[in-house]
């Protein structure tokens, strides 16, 4: 997917080629559209270049009809139709139905929390920030938001646009995205393509255990964490994971534990320069905590 941030233009034949495995070479279409198009594109780069370096493309140059432009548009799309992924398991496409996080009393007050706090916000947008296959962002849409949920993983994230389309969840917008490294502002003057930052801000971002990812397992410091979530959104839903919690405990156990500011604390001091906190409720049979916070 990165590949499409440095080509904005779309990913070059001859490195999509390349880049394929070689039974792709057995389905007609992509044998065809791709391998046979990059070979050919390979073997006549330089044909018909005059001495100057400029070529006229309008003499000698096969004409197309209209028919045959169709007759490839309808190949093209039959072929891309037939490309399918089956999304690997992975720790997040999986994550609620593993339950190691939350049994099934704090995932229903979690759940009746979130509601409760976006039916009293009534927002139009909704960033949902480390979204997973999208449990929170239903809970948005079903109240009528425009919700687009940001995932690192590809797999939790198929998994989820597949839930739209098949109708069994409310329109979403489900994106792959590394909030630890998000997209940045592309093209020409950095102005093309927007940055995660300018498309904001949304009405409410949604950081669901999410602030011990970017505080721990990336070590960026509380106050940056907030600095940068102040420029996402007006409203913020923000669930607090403490040290003790079995998740932190995890990420913990591979690191030296250097992050003694990583309290609660430190958390609501972090957030104070940029955030007033409307109201703060415990998640029932956990230590967790979920805090509705407003924009300064």
């Amino acid at each position: 997917l990165r590949l499409l941030g440095v080509h904005l233009d779309g990913v070059p034949l001859d490195l999509a080629a390349a880049l394929l495995p070689g039974r792709s070479r057995l389905q007609p279409g992509l044998a065809v559209h791709l391998h046979a198009h990059a070979r050919s594109q390979r073997r006549h780069a330089d044909d018909a270049r005059p001495a100057g370096g400029v070529r006229d493309g309008s003499k000698g140059a096969p004409r197309f009809s209209e028919q045959a432009f169709r007759g490839l548009i309808d190949s093209l799309t039959t072929a891309v139709r037939k490309q399918g992924w089956e999304p690997a398991e992975s720790a997040w496409r999986d994550y609620y139905a593993a339950k190691e996080s939350y049994s099934d009393e704090a995932m229903a007050s979690k759940e009746q929390l979130v509601a409760t706090f976006i039916g009293r916000i009534q927002p139009g947008s909704v960033w949902d920030l480390g979204a997973n296959t999208g449990r929170f962002s239903w809970l948005a849409a079903r109240a009528g938001a425009s919700v687009v949920a940001l995932e690192m993983d590809p797999s939790a994230v198929e998994v989820s646009w597949r839930q739209v389309v098949a109708g069994e969840a409310p329109a979403f917008l489900p994106l792959v995205m590394d909030l630890a490294n998000p997209s940045p502002g592309l093209g020409w003057g950095h102005a093309e393509r927007s940055s995660l930052n300018e498309r904001g801000p949304a009405d409410l971002a949604l950081a669901l255990a999410l602030v011990h990812h970017l505080a721990i397992a990336n070590n960026v410091p509380l106050t940056d964490v907030a600095a940068w979530l102040a420029g996402l959104c007006q409203w913020l839903i923000l669930e607090w994971v403490p040290k003790d919690d079995p998740m932190v405990r995890r990420l913990l156990a591979s690191r030296q534990d250097v992050f003694d500011g990583y309290c609660e604390q430190g958390l609501e001091d972090a957030l104070s320069s940029w955030f007033e906190v409307v109201q703060r409720e415990p998640v029932r049979s956990s230590q967790r905590t979920l805090y509705l916070l407003r924009r300064r």
